[in-house]
């Protein structure tokens, strides 16, 4: 089993988190994933389970609020669907 990355939703683990007012992080993300599985592809471990979405559970909103994508706008972002 593999982890690849830990809270990318947070500013000290990925950044930038925000371009332009608009997520980030989760196109940083995805492409980080597209890689990391093609290394366990091409060392023989294509198959073993991958870890993803390890998120920081909440972001506040404020300051503290910019430096962070809340985790259901940075899952929806990664996997390119809206709110419906």
């Amino acid at each position: 089993m593999w982890s690849l990355w830990n809270e990318p939703n947070l500013v000290s683990w990925l950044g930038p988190q925000f371009r332009r007012k608009r997520p980030n992080s989760p196109r940083l993300y995805r492409a980080l994933l597209r890689a990391g599985h093609q290394g366990l592809v091409d060392s023989g471990h294509g198959s073993d389970e991958i870890l993803i979405g390890e998120l920081l559970p909440f972001a506040r909103g404020g300051r503290a609020g910019r430096s962070k994508v809340r985790p259901i706008q940075f899952l929806r972002e990664l996997a390119c669907v809206n709110r419906r």
